[in-house]
């Protein structure tokens, strides 16, 4: 529950940009040189399964063994069926100058899935990707993450941006945040409780409603900022940002606590 860490490497010189586990063994990582990298030994060890030269991916994830998606810039969504074995690129029409990056993709189930970025780009997917369909957002900002609860999405982004996208919906509804920090990742729960984090700050997310929590770190909430947070099994929450962070989620301060500065 992030009481102590180990480093697990993944054999080179990569930026880890994102991670996701199936269970207690298998899980999947993306780095900035373009490749996928798959551990089933919980970490201990890492190889890796594709490569996209040239491009820098940002995001994966997977809704049980054998069903996931990862995505990056140059407009690249890649899907697989087969645990990762083979990658498929899918494609959707976008009518903008230059290919978007994209920067975060989440799934409720192996057909339903919804990918953001930047100029604005939310799509969904009803069919395993074989088809995407343009979601009409409130704004065309910069998404950075999105995360799935059973029956909507929310995804968040610069400037404090954050929208809320029903469950096969094709409009996104604002969701306020009273912040103009920059939010860089959320993580939800089935039932739609979880926590954003962002451009020194942290928010806890109930019920689609979006509220900043403490941030209590050594340097100071004003000279960090939080790039990842992951909920744990327990209810709990792990948040990692610059120069080494990780912060857990401490319920009965209702804040994320310094947990470990690792380097």
């Amino acid at each position: 529950s992030g009481r102590s860490w180990e480093v697990s490497s993944v054999g080179r010189p990569d930026l880890i940009r994102r991670v996701d586990f199936v269970d207690a063994t298998t899980g999947w990582a993306v780095g900035h040189r373009g490749s996928i990298f798959i551990t089933r030994d919980g970490g201990a060890s890492w190889a890796v399964q594709h490569n996209e030269p040239g491009t820098y991916m940002r995001d994966v994830t997977f809704v049980d063994a054998q069903n996931g998606w990862a995505v990056g810039h140059n407009q690249t969504i890649l899907h697989t069926t087969d645990a990762g074995a083979t990658w498929t690129r899918q494609e959707f029409i976008w009518d903008g100058i230059d290919p978007p990056r994209i920067n975060g993709v989440a799934a409720y189930s192996p057909n339903e899935a919804i990918v953001v970025g930047e100029f604005g780009l939310i799509i969904s997917t009803s069919d395993g990707g074989a088809s995407w369909t343009k979601v009409a957002r409130p704004t065309a900002g910069t998404y950075t993450a999105v995360a799935v609860a059973d029956g909507y999405a929310i995804a968040v982004g610069i400037d404090g941006l954050a929208v809320s996208v029903p469950r096969g919906g094709i409009e996104a509804v604002p969701v306020a945040t009273n912040t103009k920090l920059h939010l860089l990742d959320v993580a939800l729960d089935a039932n739609g409780n979880g926590f954003a984090v962002g451009l020194g700050s942290a928010y806890r997310i109930t019920a689609g409603v979006i509220e900043p929590v403490k941030l209590d770190v050594a340097i100071g909430a004003e000279l960090t900022w939080l790039g990842g947070v992951g909920l744990l099994p327990d209810g709990g929450a792990v948040a990692v940002g610059s120069r080494g962070l990780i912060a857990t989620w401490d319920q009965d301060k209702a804040a994320f606590v310094q947990s470990v500065k690792w380097r």
